[in-house]
């Protein structure tokens, strides 16, 4: 039996390898790619959502009349994934299915918005960058895992824009309440309009820049528990600076603004 079994064995074996030397190098990783575009009547439009697990996102202002949605799919084996788009009760949504299976994928959405609408801009990604440049929104709420998020919006009351790895940068003319946070990334934030609410800034591992305008009416704390700290350009009242933490008053001191970091630098210049 003994003898019987070891050749059967070697059978087996020989067999596999066989089948491996035939097999094998016709499974190959090949890179798939689909592309689409859609447009959307934007009458009645407020809000807009994407949800993409991985790729990246871009909304911008255009001059056309309706919204345009295009976008890239790319897979490593596969079909690549189609986002879903619909519009109702007037929000936009652009979706991106999980892949629970996943071979490697990406999906690269661009939308362009008529200049006449002022949306609600909701985006949310596990991998990837997000950019948002339009004249006016009524908020953001945009967060990625791994990903840089880049704002360049002129009038924009509400933003909340996270990241846990990557860079976070904002430009506006006017914006009323910030929060914004990333962990191992640096932080930039140019606001030029007046300061009327509130301004969170929140980082572990990276700097902090935020540029106002020279005659802001603010109250200020800086701090950073391992790095420098730096008020520039910015007439205030009074100041005091203790522990890591510098804390002030700018003009009647209407808006709050606090920039928090552990090994970064933290600034407040004026713009």
């Amino acid at each position: 039996m003994r003898p019987a079994i070891a050749a059967l064995l070697i059978f087996v074996v020989m067999a596999v390898a066989l089948f491996a030397s035939f097999a094998l190098p016709s499974i190959r990783v090949y890179s798939y790619s689909i592309s689409g575009k859609r447009t959307v009547n934007a009458s009645g439009i407020n809000t807009i959502n994407i949800n993409d697990p991985a790729g990246a996102v871009n909304v911008e202002a255009y001059n056309g009349s309706e919204i345009t949605v295009s976008y890239v799919s790319e897979s490593n084996v596969f079909s690549p994934v189609t986002p879903s788009i619909n519009a109702s009760s007037g929000a936009l949504n652009i979706n991106v299915r999980p892949q629970y299976i996943s071979f490697g994928y990406s999906v690269y959405i661009n939308v362009l918005v008529p200049y006449t609408v002022k949306p609600h801009i909701f985006v949310k990604l596990s991998v990837g960058n997000i950019m948002v440049q339009m004249p006016y929104s009524q908020s953001v709420y945009l967060v990625t895992s791994t990903g840089n998020i880049y704002v360049n919006v002129s009038e924009l009351p509400q933003a909340t824009l996270e990241a846990v790895t990557g860079n976070i940068e904002l430009m506006s003319a006017k914006t009323y309440n910030i929060y914004a946070s990333t962990v191992t990334g640096d932080m930039s934030a140019n606001i030029k309009g007046p300061l009327i609410g509130n301004y969170v800034f929140k980082d572990v591992t990276g700097n902090i820049n935020v540029y106002i305008p020279a005659n802001s009416s603010v109250s200020f704390v800086l701090s950073s528990t391992n790095g420098g700290i730096a008020v520039s350009g910015i007439p205030y009242n009074s100041i005091s600076h203790q522990n890591g933490i510098i804390s002030g008053t700018a003009g009647t001191g209407m808006a709050s603004l606090s920039e928090t970091t552990t090994t970064g630098t933290v600034s407040l210049r004026a713009n």
